[in-house]
This record gives structure tokens, C-alpha cells and sequence, in this order.
């Protein structure tokens, strides 16, 4: 069964959103969002995208459905309706967005920005974790920086993707897209904010996650390990029971762009207002 967190760490404020906030066997999807600190209101932007998937998929995607390229983009594309049709509480609103869906043909994860998702294979270590969209990952990727400078440059929080407020003429953010076939038995996800993987080393991840203990003891020494951490920091660990005939699902992983195309942002009303303290009450929870 699923396991997560929502923890405010040093800062005045919590930025982060989670959905669902309880989770169960069935629970098929997960979503995390970090409202974008250098920007006003990051906490509402991340509430309303968390609300845009929930209203998308609850009832609609259940354990066993597909997720695919054409569900994914009507959800994204409602996401950013949200933030446009509430653009009066602040135009400069956003957030990143990490997306994990259990799918009938693989496991279908999504990002923009730098909050992330990682596949723990206990044995193996790391076999899979999103790419960052942020300036000193572009940096790398063009040899210009190393991964050890990397995480003391003065830009390495500087994301260049995020969910915001569009102006007419604006193009999207796209997500890039990953549907992982590579997945065994005993596998584990970790869908989490920077605040969780910039308070711990890989290293530690693996060790954490590889321990022979339960489920929840492990996402509960995650929170114990991030909970004095800089910054907000919130997580999902899913752990897989079951793959059919235990040899992982057909086909070799894929990845792809979204191909989101501006032509208009329809009404999607919310009172934020109504809603804005349950959002961001959170503590640590189990189920």
C-alpha cells in the first residue's frame, strides 16, 4: 500500500501539494506539485493543479485503466485553465509537477521542473529517475558543468519549466513523459519534491529503500531523514506487489514531449478561497 508525506521543513510557508492525501491498495495515480518560490502565491498554483488532476481523474481513471498521451494532455491542458481562470489572485503563479500513474501498459510518469520520481529496484539501486528541467541539468547535458559543481552553482534552483499563468500569445511548458516497462516486482517509486532528494545522497536513498522493513517504516525514516530540511518537502512511496507472470510489462520503456498547442484557455472557476486552509494543512500521514 502507498505511503507519503507533506512536511513545511525551515521555510514560513507551505508551498508544497499532494493528491490524494489518502491512499489505499486501489489508489492508481499520484500527483506532487512545489509552488515556484521565486514567484508570487507558488502555494495556490500548486493547490489548483493538484485539484485540476483529482477533478480529471477521480472516478474517471481507476486501478487497471490506461493512461495515455490524449488523457494526459486533456488533464495538463485543464491544469493550466485553473491557473488562467484564477489569474486574479496572482499572474506570476506556478508550480512543478510530478505525475505517476499506475497504467495497464506500464508504469506513466510525467514532470515539469525539478520536482522528481525514481524507480528503486532493492539489489540494483537506482534504475530510473526523471531529468530535472533546470538550468544546470541543461548545463551538464552540455559537458559545461560537472554533477559535484552542480549542487553548489548559484543557479542550481533555477528551473527552466514550470505550470504558470499564460498570457494569450504564450506558448506551454511542455512535460516530457516517460512510460516505464522495466519494472519488477518489489520495484519502488519515489515521486517527491526537491526538498526530499536535496536533504539526502542517492547513496542514502538506496540504503533506505533496499532496507528489509515495512513499507511504511521506510517512507517514515524518508520524512524523519527531510523533516528539518531547507525547504518544503513531500513524497509518495508506491511500492510493486505484483507484475503479470513477474517478468514486467511488454515492450521496452518510451519517452516523448507532450505537444500541448495554445488555442485558447476555457473557464475552469474555483473558490480558492473556500478551499486554500485545507490545501496546506498537512502533516505526515499514514494509512
Amino acid at each position: 500500500m502507498p505511503y507519503g508525506f507533506s512536511q513545511q521543513g525551515r521555510r514560513e510557508s507551505q508551498q508544497d501539494c499532494m493528491y490524494p492525501e489518502t491512499t489505499s491498495e486501489e489508489t492508481p495515480y499520484f500527483v506532487i506539485c512545489d509552488g515556484v518560490g521565486g514567484r508570487q502565491n507558488g502555494e495556490i498554483a500548486s493547490g489548483l493543479v493538484c485539484e485540476a488532476f483529482s477533478r480529471m481523474l477521480d472516478g474517471q481513471f481507476r486501478q487497471g485503466g490506461l493512461m495515455n498521451k490524449s488523457l494526459f494532455e486533456q488533464i495538463l491542458q485543464y491544469a493550466y485553465s485553473m491557473l488562467y481562470d484564477n489569474r486574479c489572485a496572482s499572474k506570476e503563479m506556478a508550480t512543478t509537477l510530478a505525475f505517476l500513474a499506475i497504467s495497464k501498459d506500464g508504469v506513466f510518469v510525467a514532470h515539469i521542473g525539478d520536482s522528481r520520481i525514481y524507480q528503486v529496484r532493492p539489489g540494483n539501486g537506482i534504475v530510473f529517475v526523471t531529468e530535472d528541467h533546470s538550468v544546470v541539468r541543461s548545463l551538464i547535458k552540455e559537458k559545461k558543468l560537472s554533477e559535484e559543481d552542480a549542487k553548489i552553482h548559484a543557479k542550481r534552483h533555477t528551473i527552466t519549466r514550470c505550470i504558470r499563468v499564460l498570457g494569450d500569445n504564450e506558448e506551454y511548458d511542455q512535460a516530457t513523459v516517460n512510460i516505464i516497462r522495466d519494472v519488477k516486482r518489489g520495484d519502488l517509486f519515489l515521486v517527491c519534491t526537491d526538498g526530499v532528494y536535496g536533504e539526502i545522497t542517492e547513496a542514502e536513498l538506496i540504503e533506505v529503500l533496499s532496507e528489509k522493513v515495512s513499507l511504511d517504516a521506510k517512507t517514515r525514516k524518508l520524512a524523519d531523514m527531510t523533516r528539518h530540511s531547507n525547504d518544503n518537502n513531500t513524497a509518495f512511496l508506491i511500492e510493486v506487489d505484483s507484475v503479470e507472470d513477474y517478468n514486467g510489462y511488454k515492450g521496452e520503456n518510451i519517452s516523448y514531449e507532450t505537444t500541448l498547442q495554445h488555442e485558447g484557455l476555457c473557464s475552469a472557476s474555483w473558490d480558492i478561497v473556500s478551499k486554500i486552509g485545507k490545501l496546506f494543512s498537512r502533516s505526515f500521514f499514514r494509512k
